[in-house]
């Protein structure tokens, strides 16, 4: 008698099938870390206004913790912000706190260096005595971080919130209205400043331009420009690790070093008096070389505006008339972008 294999009977294939995948979920749930700490979703009250932000408590939370506000771009929120940073895991390892703040209707007080006035500074600092009084967070380890119009608002949370910020880490933002006015801290807080060199949406000579400054004025700086990034969060480079390095062991240094733009330009007048200024301003280009550029302007939020000019460049400098009648009040970037290269200033309307 031969002997045969038979197959099983299809309920019984059925079963073990079943078996093997409860298995293998059973293996992966068990492989997969259970979260070491707790987010909670809170609240407090400024000025009348209910403002919201998730804080993140590891279960090994320090006796006197540090603590990191991460500040999302424009059209964000802060479940984006809090997912796309991912501090969470990293405030599991070392301690500390981390606070992912809303912004009203999704963007930030750029604006108002008052911090009695600037109505998100105001929420900062409310944010920050609740959690102090819940926490004990250590007043020398407060840091800020955030990414483009988040970025914007932590230049002037630095120094409006003096000498209550101990470091920061800008990401893809330029330093806005303290681009003219100056940075003028008090204090000379560490900044590690990020930026893609590919940034189409905040031009990387943003980023130039606030390391520049903020060494100029005496910080310790340091500044990471991404090769081929975007406007987008450095995970190429694994940058919350180096944020959470910088804030806690303050590292300093220039990891990269941008060229210099092969065009240079001023605005002028700046700021733009439009009732004295025949509803245009000058732009004086200089460059060593004929060029082809692309002229156009954008709000402090990265929102383009409706200037948009195609240039030939030629050797020396050339004087632009730039039409500014469109343009309400309020701070500006021009940008002027070669195939070799971008320059960019900001100005102001009024």
């Amino acid at each position: 008698m031969n002997d045969q294999v038979l197959p099983l009977p299809l309920p019984s294939r059925i079963s073990w099938i079943l078996r093997g995948i409860l298995l293998l979920f059973a293996l992966t749930v068990m492989s997969c870390p259970a979260p070491a700490g707790t987010e909670y979703r809170k609240t407090v009250t400024v000025n009348g206004v209910e403002r919201a932000y998730l804080l993140y408590v590891p279960d090994n939370v320090a006796s006197r913790p540090a603590v990191i506000f991460s500040f999302h771009g424009l059209g964000g929120t802060k479940e984006q912000q809090a997912r796309m940073t991912d501090f969470n895991s990293h405030a599991d390892a070392s301690g500390f706190l981390v606070i992912t703040p809303d912004g009203i209707s999704k963007a930030w007080d750029v604006q108002n260096i008052d911090p009695a006035v600037n109505k998100d500074v105001l929420f900062v600092q409310k944010m920050l005595d609740v959690e102090s009084a819940n926490y004990h967070i250590d007043p020398a380890r407060v840091f800020a971080t955030g990414f483009s119009m988040g970025a914007y608002f932590t230049h002037l949370l630095a120094k409006s919130l003096f000498p209550k910020i101990a470091a920061i880490a800008p990401h893809s933002g330029g330093l806005g209205i303290l681009a003219v006015l100056g940075i003028n801290a008090a204090r000379k807080y560490p900044a590690l400043i990020i930026h893609g060199d590919a940034d189409r949406i905040v031009p990387v000579q943003q980023g130039r331009q606030a390391r520049d400054m903020y060494i100029a004025e005496g910080h310790p700086t340091r500044y990471i420009e991404v090769k081929g990034l975007g406007h987008s969060w450095a995970h190429v480079i694994h940058i919350t690790d180096t944020i959470v390095d910088f804030f806690l062991n303050k590292t300093t240094g220039v990891d990269h070093t941008a060229p210099a733009s092969p065009v240079n330009l001023t605005v002028f007048p700046n700021p733009i008096d439009r009732s004295n200024s025949f509803l245009s301003a000058s732009l004086r280009l200089k460059t060593l070389a004929s060029r082809k550029a692309g002229l156009h302007i954008s709000d402090m939020t990265g929102r383009s505006t409706t200037v948009r000019k195609s240039l030939d460049l030629r050797p020396g400098e050339n004087t632009i008339r730039i039409p500014v009648h469109t343009l309400p009040p309020g701070a500006y970037i021009i940008s002027v972008v070669t195939r070799d290269g971008l320059a960019s200033r900001t100005f102001f309307v009024f």
